[in-house]
């Protein structure tokens, strides 16, 4: 193609080439102003050279097909470049740049190929109220173009203009002579070289300024309190960021300025800024905090024994997120760590050194200090080194191998069990004892994930022939007896080693001897059926045939006792009974199923004891319910209403929440039945907190009365067939007054009806089954066995559920409307109640999706939408998007019959529909000039989905920009520019990202070469 205009342009052209200098120089002066307080290299101005506009319009008519008709469609007649040593330095002034220049006069674009040019382009022109002014009248309308760009890049492109963009030579003959080849080479230059040293002096550039600003810092280490009295949270948190780059540096000023951080009193966060009209807060103290247990890590071997001092007080935090941290940090400092290891001499100083700071602690700093003690405990008798490296700028490579066994390991490793047995010994605590006893198991586990050699399986042998002496003083006493106070250890110790000593592990004989003595002992064949809820039970390792023996046993044991032996009974129930706080809840599951048979089948035996439990100490009162549970299955009310009096004078919510527990089937022995009207009377008092139990009402929200809460629902439904009515009523009463427990009410609902069938909901009246429904329209969320509920309540009615769905979102957008918090407390807040599931119950969808009306419900709904953002457009996107709708079947009368309106209602209904119907949305275009609905349309195709690879969103554009090209000669004019332009658009946005991840694919390189 020829340009008919070039010789008319470039004629006008000379005859304003000194206007077209002036207005260049009078640009570079603007921007010289704004670059008063920059660094950079240089600024230069230019007006263009006829014979370059010659050859651009030749160029551009020849390549691109673009004849140019006037001067004012050539934006670069005046230039001026404006060059950076650093991008960091070029990103800071474009900010600049943006804020002081009005949009309408400024106009960016990004010049960036991946092995070429890169710059930033600006077009600018005077603003109204410049052109006004005599000076700067006659440049009105004129462009000039800016470009910004770094010191390398900006030598390496002009190299490569004037010597490859614009060879002064035949080109063709150049080709012929290797121009291509050398023009490959100048690519992989600015790939290889260029960028990779742009990055490495920005990083240098950053690494000098940390070292300038910690400079300052540590100058004002022995003035830190002044510091800390001027600083906001912010600003300490910014030099704690900064004092990081040194660890190895400066370890002792950065302890200094962590201990007076800690030790100051905390300050609240300040507002930094504001979102939706709510304020956004700076760093809170507790950020702050967690910082300085980065830097404690970091130097955690130049200053061992202050990062311990400073982890002592940090790891009792009651915040759980402080605690974790502070642990996890004790456990960086005693472990075994692979770089240490491999990269040192260092060797095991470490750990000893560890070691020895404990040992210098008196016994109370121990037993206050255990879980510190326990997390030091563990690493430093573990016998495996684990580390993390990164191999190259993307790969993190785990490493994991074993101890080397030298004497002066296996020296800290006995010591360490030493220092365990005798802190056993010191304390009468039997939780602590328990915790001591079960660490020391680490001793006789190998490495993780790795083969280890034959001197280490020596050691490690060796050192589990050791454990077991000290397990036996644990356990026995000097006469070989079992110590019964120490039952939970033993217990512990018997159960763990059933599976250490197993054949084929190939471990030390004493392993099986000293379980072997455990089982033997007396006291402990006494009460062995009755602990550990194992699946195996005397080496029986089938579950069934465990729990059938040790049933028989227990029955034996039962049979066993009488009048003669009661006292020495009680002892051992009263043992075990103690144990509750001691191990895990799970573990007393067979002591409890043992009360409840003991209760069954010698009642007078099981209400001697229950009786002097409720006048002493004993900790079988814990067990009560156990007691009841036997007394219901054996029909002796007689007992169940005496230990229920006096069990409320206990006024105990927890023992409450027992006698509610008895009367449910909690065995497989109870079924519902027509409750006495003893036992309806203190269901009554417990629901409605009155007479013998009013003490309920003065109770605050514990596990006790969440406990309680559990067991009164469960029991009322359990018992609901029997007699609905009252049961009814006490449920009501139970839901109405106690929403604090809500949770437990609804958790409740979704499995008595669905899956226990506890609840017939055939037998209860109208009244009660409305009343349900409404809690259904007011449960904060629906998730899975809720939505069973929701369809038996209402026996599958399509019409029924989607009026509990619309109430629910009217309920939600009336919350929302008396909210009258912004930004992220608003978010937050609309949490707390979820009108529509993420994920629907697939019966429930089937339900909705399959009736015939479900389409033409729809349609109304969405005919309520607004045309703008609500929150009822919100929740209506939501309620599709769960169901997964089909687009088509939904929208599509609505889109071919609808009105410019009730295409934007569609719209909004699919903003929340998740996935692109590219042919559904051209469909909308194409029924439209609507520009808002163009745009609309714009940015749902935006959306993605799931992208994976580094290039994965450049990709996802690539594709989509693959699916719109068969649209660009559609028939249907407006789908064929919106094709056309949106291709434009995603080529721009893959340009973007590919650039954006390149630079950050060389600055991991830069980073990880440094």
């Amino acid at each position: 193609m020829v340009n008919k205009n070039t010789d008319k342009l470039l004629k006008e052209y000379i005859s304003k080439r000194e206007l077209y200098r002036d207005f260049s120089q009078t640009v570079k002066s603007i921007l010289e102003e704004l670059l008063a307080d920059f660094k950079f290299q240089v600024i230069t101005a230019r007006e263009k050279v006829p014979a370059k506009l010659h050859e651009k319009i030749l160029r551009k008519a020849k390549e691109k097909g673009v004849a140019y008709k006037s001067l004012d469609e050539i934006e670069d007649l005046a230039g001026v470049r404006v060059v950076f040593y650093l991008e960091s330095q070029k990103r800071l002034f474009l900010e600049l740049l943006r804020k002081e220049i009005n949009e309408n006069n400024l106009f960016f674009e990004e010049r960036y190929k991946a092995g070429g040019y890169r710059a930033t382009h600006c077009i600018f022109s005077l603003d109204a109220s410049r052109s006004i002014l005599p000076e700067y009248r006659k440049y009105k309308d004129l462009k000039c173009e800016i470009q910004i760009t770094s010191a390398l890049y900006h030598a390496w492109s002009e190299i490569e203009h004037d010597i490859i963009y614009k060879p002064g030579e035949d080109k063709k003959a150049l080709n012929e002579l290797g121009l291509k080849k050398l023009k490959k080479s100048f690519e992989e230059t600015m790939i290889n070289h260029i960028q990779v040293a742009s990055h490495q002096f920005e990083n240098l550039y950053i690494k000098y300024r940390a070292m300038v600003e910690g400079a300052n810092i540590f100058k004002e280490v022995y003035n830190i309190q002044n510091i800390l009295a001027s600083s906001t949270n912010d600003d300490i948190y910014g030099k704690l960021e900064i004092i990081e780059n040194f660890p190895n540096r400066k370890s002792e000023e950065i302890i200094t300025i962590i201990k007076s951080v800690l030790s100051k009193k905390s300050k609240k966060a300040v507002p930094i800024g504001s979102f939706g009209g709510e304020k956004i807060f700076g760093k809170s103290h507790k950020e702050i905090v967690i910082k300085c247990i980065s830097l404690i890590k970091d130097v955690r071997y130049f200053s061992t024994e202050k990062v311990l001092l400073i982890l002592i007080d940090l790891i009792k935090s009651k915040d759980k997120e402080i605690k974790e941290k502070s642990i996890d940090a004790l456990r960086a400092v005693a472990r075994f760590d692979y770089h240490l290891m491999t990269k040192s001499n260092a060797g095991y100083s470490y750990q000893k050194f560890v070691l020895d700071f404990l040992n210098k602690w008196t016994l109370n700093e121990k037993l206050s200090n255990m879980d510190f003690v326990i997390t030091v405990v563990k690493e430093l008798i573990s016998s495996s080194i684990e580390g993390s490296s990164w191999t190259d700028e993307k790969t993190l490579m785990m490493n994991f191998t074993q101890v080397d066994p030298t004497d002066f390991l296996k020296k800290i490793r006995k010591e360490t069990m030493d220092f365990v047995y005798e802190l056993y010994t010191k304390t009468s605590d039997a939780k602590i004892r328990l915790r001591l006893a079960s660490i020391l198991e680490e001793v006789m586990r190998g490495p993780s994930n790795v083969a280890y050699s034959d001197s280490l399986r020596d050691m490690i042998e060796d050192d589990t022939k050791y454990l077991v002496n000290i397990y036996r003083k644990m356990i026995f006493n000097k006469k070989g007896k079992l110590i019964k106070e120490n039952i939970a250890v033993a217990e512990d110790v018997e159960d763990r080693f059933y599976y250490f000593a197993k054949p084929e592990k190939g471990r030390t004989s004493e392993l099986s001897n000293i379980r072997e003595d455990i089982l033997k002992d007396a006291f402990y064949r006494k009460v062995c059926p009755m602990i550990g809820g194992r699946a195996v039970y005397k080496n029986e390792v089938g579950y069934e045939e465990s729990r059938i023996l040790r049933v028989n046993d227990m029955k034996s044991l039962i049979e066993e006792i009488s009048e003669k032996n009661l006292e020495q009974w009680k002892k051992y129930l009263d043992t075990l009974a103690r144990q509750k706080n001691v191990i895990e809840e799970w573990k007393l599951a067979d002591f409890k199923r043992f009360l409840e048979m003991l209760s069954l089948e010698k009642p007078e035996i099981a209400d001697r004891l229950l009786s002097e439990s409720l006048k002493g100490k004993e900790g079988l009162i814990c067990f009560s319910e156990n007691f009841l549970i036997g007394f219901q299955v054996a029909k002796r009310f007689d007992l169940w209403d005496k230990y229920s009096v006096l069990i409320a004078k206990k006024r105990d919510a927890g023992l409450v929440g027992g006698i509610c527990n008895s009367l449910l089937g909690y065995t497989a022995e109870q079924s519902p039945r027509i409750l006495r009207a003893n036992e309806l009377a203190i269901l009554e008092e417990i629901v409605f907190k009155k007479g013998r139990f009013a003490f309920l009402k003065l109770k605050k929200k514990d596990n006790e009365m969440w406990y309680l809460h559990d067991r009164i629902f469960h029991a009322l439904a359990f018992n609901f067939k029997p007699q609905p009515r009252k049961m009814e009523r006490f449920i009501k009463e139970e839901i109405e007054n106690n929403p604090e427990y809500a949770q437990v009410h609804y958790n409740g609902l979704q499995v008595i009806v669905t899956v226990w069938k506890w609840i017939d909901l055939s037998l209860a009246s109208c009244v009660f089954k409305k009343y349900l429904r409404k809690k259904v329209i007011e449960a904060p969320d629906l998730d899975w066995h809720l939505q069973e509920f929701l369809i038996e309540i209402c026996k599958k009615d399509f019409n029924c559920i989607i009026d509990i769905f619309k109430k629910r979102i009217a309920r939600a957008i009336a919350i929302q409307k008396m909210d009258t918090s912004r930004g992220i407390k608003r978010l937050t807040k609309r949490k707390e109640f979820e009108a529509i599931p993420y994920h629907f119950n697939p019966d429930l969808q089937n339900i909705i999706l399959n009736n015939e009306g479900f389409s033409k419900k729809m349609h109304e709904w969405i005919g309520l939408m607004t045309l703008g953002w609500s929150s009822y457009n919100w929740e209506i996107s939501r309620f599709l998007e769960s169901l997964k709708i089909d687009r088509k079947k939904v929208f599509s009368e609505v889109v071919e019959n609808g009105s410019d309106n009730d295409l934007l209602r569609v719209i909004n209904a699919m903003d929340g529909v998740s996935g692109t119907d590219l042919e559904f949305c051209l469909k909308i275009v194409g029924q439209t000039d609507n520009k808002k609905i163009h745009r609309m349309i714009g940015s749902i195709m935006y959306s993605i989905g799931m992208a994976s690879g580094e290039y994965g969103i450049a990709d996802a554009y690539k594709d989509r920009i693959l699916e719109l090209d068969k649209y660009k000669n559609s028939e249907n004019k407006r789908i064929s520019k919106f094709a056309k332009d949106m291709i434009v658009s995603f080529q721009k946005s893959e340009d973007e990202e590919r650039k954006r991840v390149a630079e950050e694919i060389q600055i991991r390189k830069s980073d990880f070469r440094g």
